[in-house]
C-alpha cells in the first residue's frame, strides 16, 4: 500500500485490514484452484456468505449503531476489496457489486446522521423528518 494512504486511514481501518487478509489467507488461498473449477459456484457461495453476512462487510457501510463498522470513506472500503482480489478478484467484484447500488443511498443517508447527531439530535428510535 502506497505510504500516503496510511494517513487517510485510522487504527480500526487496519483491523479490518488484518482481519480481511487472514481471512483470504485462510479460506480462499488454499482453494484457488477448487474455486476455479467450480462452476456451480457452491464454494464461490459459501465465501461470499462468511464475506458479507458472517463478517459483516455488506453492512460495514452502516454507523455503529445500527450494526455497522461505519466506514465512510471510500480508501477504507478499496482496502477491503483490494485485500479480497489479492486471494480473487472475482469474489471481490462480486462483493463490490453487492454493495455498489446501495453506496449512493446509504451514504447520503450517513450524511444526514452525521450532521444530526453532532447536533445531538441522532436517535434510531425517531423519524428526522
Amino acid at each position: 500500500m502506497h505510504k500516503y494512504i496510511y494517513e487517510l486511514l485510522n487504527e480500526d481501518d487496519e483491523l479490518l485490514r488484518t482481519a480481511i487478509r487472514g481471512f483470504v489467507e485462510d479460506e480462499i488461498m488454499p482453494r484457488r484452484i477448487e474455486i476455479d473449477r467450480d462452476k456451480e459456484h457452491k464454494i464461490v457461495d459459501d465465501i461470499l456468505k462468511k464475506l458479507l453476512v458472517d463478517m459483516g462487510i455488506v453492512k460495514a457501510i452502516f454507523p455503529e449503531e445500527l450494526g455497522g463498522a461505519e466506514i465512510t470513506s471510500i480508501v477504507s472500503f478499496v482496502q477491503i476489496l483490494e485485500e479480497i482480489a489479492r486471494g480473487d478478484l472475482g469474489i471481490a467484484t462480486a462483493v463490490a457489486c453487492t454493495l455498489w447500488p446501495l453506496i449512493p443511498i446509504i451514504l447520503s443517508l450517513i450524511e444526514e446522521w452525521i450532521y444530526l447527531k453532532s447536533l445531538g439530535r441522532c436517535s434510531l428510535e425517531t423519524n428526522s423528518t
